[in-house]
């Protein structure tokens, strides 16, 4: 007869305090938050990831992008012109939040040829995310005179240090033309200038801006942005400064500085050393013998001042320039025939 199995008695888990119960529920809850803030975290990193990807990969609308605006234009400089300064500052496709932009935009800035200083570069953002403005605070160069060069031809303009400027479209080319519009709601008459007529409004009453004209320089031009050395054409833009707010300046076409220094005529010290010529062909125009610049340290010449004042008396006296053929205004007494 088989003996009958007798079954194991089963041990019974001992019941867990309220204390215990409390504190794996909290284990629990503790292990729960970790998965879930693994979890948020792993998803906001791709989230930043496919964003950052979509931004960098789209591309940006047309017209936006970085702005340069030049602050506190001068009058006498086109829009043209002040476009094309901008455009060798910063580029639209340009990234505005680019630390190094506003260093980059300074000496861009300063390298430019038509920028005599650069007081201060700034950026500003604007509504748009992607779109952000440069501020240029600069002095320019203004052209005063035109410069003929040895092909008879060609004219290359100057600011009053005699450094030259471009006369380029894609550098910026000297206002060449003036209109003036009718005063509107009580301002004044405004004088707008122009590189090409075909820039100006073509109901506009459009005039040539007036140049005088150098001729006789002797050393070759330089590159845009530099000086261009000589003592004629030193003494000529210095002429030029005396005579660029006169009235009767426009009247005056040419200052001639072939014979300075009398380069040209040596064996006659009579013949002036620098001329003037009013506008006009051969047989209509006036001849303005000015002669040298009195040597530094005291010279027998007579003073600039008084040449000076003696071609004003001549300009009011006659009403113009070219009374006479000739005029000398190198001696004490006014002279002409």
């Amino acid at each position: 007869m088989s003996k009958s199995r007798r079954k194991k008695p089963v041990k019974s888990k001992p019941a867990m305090s309220p204390e215990e119960k409390a504190a794996r529920r909290r284990r629990l809850k503790f292990a729960l938050g970790c998965v879930l803030a693994v979890g948020c975290v792993g998803a906001l990193v791709f989230g930043m990831k496919a964003l950052e990807s979509k931004v960098l990969n789209t591309p940006r609308p047309y017209g936006t992008g970085v702005r340069v605006r030049l602050v506190d234009v001068p009058m006498w400089m086109p829009e043209s012109l002040a476009t094309a300064i901008g455009r060798t500052i910063a580029q639209e496709s340009d990234d505005f939040y680019d630390p190094s932009l506003i260093a980059r935009a300074y000496d861009q800035a300063a390298a430019n040829p038509w920028v005599r200083s650069v007081m201060r570069v700034s950026k500003h953002p604007t509504a748009s995310p992607i779109q952000g403005i440069v501020e240029l605070h600069a002095e320019y160069r203004m052209p005063v005179a035109a410069v003929l060069l040895s092909d008879g031809r060609t004219r290359a303009y100057v600011d009053a240090q005699g450094v030259l400027v471009p006369d380029d479209p894609a550098l910026g080319s000297p206002p060449k033309y003036l209109a003036t519009f009718p005063a509107v709601r009580g301002q004044p008459p405004r004088a707008v200038f122009y590189s090409d007529m075909s820039e100006a409004p073509s109901d506009a009453p459009i005039q040539r801006r007036h140049y005088i004209e150098i001729q006789g320089v002797q050393a070759p031009p330089p590159i845009p942005g530099e000086r261009w050395r000589g003592q004629d054409l030193e003494d000529a833009l210095r002429l030029v400064e005396l005579l660029r707010l006169r009235s009767y300046c426009t009247q005056i076409e040419v200052i001639d500085v072939h014979n300075h220094g009398g380069r040209l005529y040596p064996a006659q010290p009579r013949e002036p050393h620098i001329r003037m010529f009013t506008a006009g062909d051969e047989s209509s125009r006036t001849q303005i013998n000015f002669g040298r610049f009195p040597l530094p340290g005291g010279d027998y010449d007579v003073p600039v001042e008084r040449r000076i004042a003696n071609l004003d008396l001549y300009a009011v006296t006659h009403g113009r320039l070219n009374y006479h053929s000739l005029i000398d205004i190198r001696f004490d007494q006014l002279q002409f025939k």
